[in-house]
């Protein structure tokens, strides 16, 4: 267990270094957490061969925020040493407790940070669950690098989500509901692998239409983070398939009333059939038979939601499940 010097807010940092402490998942659930402050963060980031941080802002011995991060030795050498990154995937969870800001949260982890010789911190938006408080940031001397993401609300009734969405996905949806095809689950590293396959048509396929910055996931780190997430029960794998041919796929991490569509693929011939909307058809439903209340498709670059852009199609497709676009951001800065 480590700490740090209070900062101006009369914060300080405990911290784990290895694996979770005991009870921390559970913490991040009570707390409202996603996924990306679990303790599968942790194990991906130990499986990549990286440091893995597990962080309690506290407040007079309460503990006002949580976070996971992930200690990374970058190539670029300052001072003949190796410039350190302390990388968060989302935003660090605010516990509801002690009266903390967001912006007081990070600025106790930047002093802890740089008490343990990191160079830089990190802080990605992934399902962060208070976005719109991330803007304050940059006036803690951050660079925010702006990111959209979208969110599907998810009622009990599949009528009632249907509604929400475009004329256009509720008729796929149906339609390829009436068609023959068979949902299977595969939670396993050949799911995982199976998977990978079609992810790499997908983004071969956005290469084609233009967004020449389309690459799948590199296959040995992904199998890496794969067993992480696997081992720590963290990610499912589901597919459909007709008359014996997989024809897509997706990857969902869930935590509590949360889901987050972590990757997902399709081959052509279920681009041609409808494949992707009878698995969201198949899944939604059961996603909320399971408590989730919000599932999120994932984010991409602002400038989408305008035409023209290479990824405004994507932005469409998204949007037409009647996800609320949230705006999210990538924070950076020196420690």
């Amino acid at each position: 267990m480590k700490g740090a010097a209070p900062n101006a807010s009369g914060l300080t940092v405990s911290a784990t270094a290895g694996d979770a402490p005991a009870g921390w998942d559970h913490d991040v659930l009570e707390a409202g957490g996603t996924t990306f402050h679990s303790s599968a963060m942790g194990a991906a980031a130990i499986a990549r061969g990286q440091e893995a941080w597990y962080l309690r802002v506290q407040r007079d011995g309460q503990t006002v925020a949580l976070a996971v991060g992930a200690g990374i030795r970058s190539r670029t050498r300052i001072l003949r040493r190796p410039r350190k990154l302390l990388e968060f995937q989302t935003m660090p969870l605010l516990t509801g407790e002690g009266g903390a800001t967001l912006a007081q949260a990070v600025s106790a982890i930047r002093v802890f940070a740089r008490s343990e010789g990191f160079g830089q911190v990190h802080l990605s938006s992934y399902a962060d669950v208070r976005p719109e408080e991330t803007p304050t940031l940059e006036a803690a001397g951050l660079t925010l690098a702006p990111r959209l993401e979208f969110r599907v609300p998810l009622a009990a009734d599949f009528e009632a989500t249907l509604a929400g969405m475009s004329v256009g996905h509720r008729r796929n949806i149906r339609s390829a509901l009436t068609t023959a095809f068979e949902f299977i689950e595969d939670t396993s590293l050949e799911g995982a692998m199976l998977l990978r396959e079609l992810q790499e048509t997908t983004y071969g396929r956005r290469h084609r239409q233009g967004n020449l910055s389309a690459r799948a996931w590199a296959v040995d780190d992904y199998e890496t983070v794969m067993r992480a997430y696997l081992a720590q029960g963290a990610i499912r794998f589901w597919f459909v398939r007709r008359e014996g041919r997989t024809l897509s796929g997706v990857g969902i991490m869930t935590l509590g009333p949360w889901a987050y569509y972590f990757l997902g693929g399709t081959n052509q011939e279920g681009y041609g059939c409808g494949a992707v909307f009878a698995l969201f058809g198949h899944l939604i439903p059961y996603l909320a038979s399971q408590g989730v209340t919000e599932l999120n498709l994932g984010g991409m670059a602002v400038g989408a939601e305008q035409k023209g852009h290479i990824e405004h199609g994507l932005y469409r497709f998204k949007t037409g499940f009647g996800a609320r676009v949230v705006r999210c951001f990538v924070a950076t800065g020196s420690t």
